[in-house]
């Protein structure tokens, strides 16, 4: 008989399931020869823990031309901002190191500096190489991700565990206890056979590790699924940096896994849940509201395109 299954976001928010293809994984097994199911208990001691995210927004779309018959070249007024939520002993969230930066970003190389506006709104000029219409925004994206790998650097040093919301994706070298935290699964892994055993895991369970771009990965089931659940409910994906080592990045992944759970996303209150974290969704919220209301820098930024034109 055919079963149908409720996904767990809100429609809004896509599937953390995007998987489309048959394509054997790249991801080789190192922690057993198969892919085994490891529970993961809640440590005696909780490690120090630290939540880093960040988020962009396009304020006003801009366009640079050289004269008037060229053709324009796109660019963007936009914000980034990163920070992190650390827990205290009593499990009490607070947010801090909180960065934000308003940029202009042009294509094709060039740049341009946009007049400061009343009531603090300024921009740092930047360029990208590429002309592509979609290049200051990926530009923009790669800022945002500099600056959360920058901060989950220096709180790692500092001697905490780090849960950076999404992949690792500026390694560098790093060696340093900093746990990427994904999602969305866009890709298949590992091999059909261990791919298939994933959806398994149970509540509070995580897979054996794997090696895949350099950096050591497992799955982890945050909640066990309900009876009209999809398979992978709860499932994300861990990665840490391979300079690690494997022994460490083992010790690592246990000690986290065994502190998620209790940050799961809630249903009735995150339309991400459970796979989104609370100490994430309550910062995505803190970092939107410092970036300034939208429709005011859009304001800002049409405001110092005008004073341009009008100096020329």
């Amino acid at each position: 008989m055919a079963r149908i299954y409720a996904g767990e976001w809100a429609p809004e928010y896509g599937s953390p399931m995007q998987i489309e293809d048959d394509v054997q994984g790249e991801a080789v097994l190192f922690e057993h020869e198969t892919l085994q199911a490891v529970p993961c208990p809640e440590p005696p001691l909780r490690p120090r823990l630290a939540f880093v995210d960040g988020v962009r927004h396009v304020e006003a779309s801009l366009w640079y031309a050289d004269d008037p018959s060229s053709e324009p070249i796109p660019g963007l007024a936009g914000v980034v901002a990163a920070g992190a939520v650390t827990p205290d002993c009593a499990g009490r969230l607070s947010v801090s190191e909180v960065v934000v930066r308003r940029l202009a970003i042009f294509g094709g190389g060039r740049s341009a500096s946009l007049p400061e506006q009343p009531g603090g709104w300024s921009w740092v000029a930047l360029a990208t190489e590429s002309t592509t219409l979609d290049a200051p925004q990926l530009e923009l994206q790669r800022r945002m991700r500099e600056q959360e790998m920058l901060l989950a650097e220096r709180l790692a040093g500092a001697g905490h565990i780090v849960v950076l919301d999404g992949p690792l994706s500026q390694v560098r070298g790093l060696a340093h206890p900093v746990v990427g935290y994904v999602k969305t699964h866009h890709r298949r892994l590992l091999p059909s056979e261990d791919h298939d055993l994933v959806s398994t895991l149970r509540g509070g369970e995580r897979s054996s590790l794997f090696t895949v771009s350099q950096r050591h990965s497992c799955y982890f089931r945050l909640l066990d699924p309900g009876p009209d659940r999809h398979p992978w409910y709860g499932i994300v994906r861990l990665e840490v940096p391979g300079d690690l080592g494997r022994e460490e990045s083992r010790s690592l992944v246990q000690a986290t896994c065994g502190v998620l759970p209790r940050y799961a996303g809630v249903a009735h209150v995150d339309p991400r849940a459970p796979q989104n974290l609370q100490p994430v969704a309550a910062l995505e919220r803190e970092l939107r509201r410092r970036c300034g209301d939208r429709a005011l820098g859009l304001r800002a930024a049409r405001a110092a395109v005008r004073q341009l034109v009008e100096v020329r």
